[in-house]
């Protein structure tokens, strides 16, 4: 009976060892989890940084970083494709920015956006130019074109920012000015 005894208490410390093993993994398995949780979030939430400050690759980095994670989630997906939209158009991300309280960038946005005289549009052109968005620049420019064609100075600029910007548009506007004398002076190539 003693030895029946014995091996009844071995048993049991196995049962007792596997259970204590199980119950390990699994708060193992729920650390992961929840860390697993956090650093996704923590992904997202640098990534809104990030494109807030304009720096398009470096969220997009981040946001496929958190993909990666949680690859069922559609909120990573979503945001990558936002940052690919507004690198393309920064005003498809105005509600962004306003929900991030990015300031600066909407008023940027609305200024771009703004009407006026040639002369108050080439003064937007040229905050904008010095701005964190300096691309934005081409909208009040190309207003401005509108208003006084005969301006060359406003479309020799919109030439150089469409380099950056716009290639099919710069080379619109390239066979435009092909007659133009100045034109063949400064950008003669």
């Amino acid at each position: 009976m003693s030895v029946n005894v014995l091996q009844q208490v071995a048993d049991r410390k196995k049962t007792l060892i596997r259970l204590l093993a199980l119950l390990s993994l699994g708060a193992l398995v729920c650390s992961l989890v929840f860390f697993q949780e956090k650093i996704y979030t923590l992904l997202l939430k640098k990534g809104d940084q990030e494109l807030t400050h304009l720096q398009f690759q470096r969220a997009k980095f981040l946001y496929e970083q958190a993909s990666l994670l949680k690859p069922w989630d559609k909120e990573a997906k979503e945001k990558i494709n936002l940052a690919s939209k507004i690198q393309q158009n920064p005003y498809l991300g105005i509600d962004f920015f306003k929900e991030e309280q990015a300031t600066n960038i909407v008023s940027l946005l609305e200024k771009a956006k703004e009407d006026g005289s040639v002369d108050e549009l080439l003064k937007n052109a040229q905050a904008l130019l010095n701005s964190e968005m300096p691309t934005l620049a081409t909208l009040p420019l190309e207003k401005a074109a509108k208003l006084a064609p005969e301006r060359r100075d406003i479309l020799h600029l919109l030439v150089q920012l469409y380099h950056f910007t716009n290639p099919e548009k710069e080379k619109q506007l390239k066979e435009k000015l092909k007659e133009d004398p100045v034109y063949q002076i400064i950008f003669a190539n």
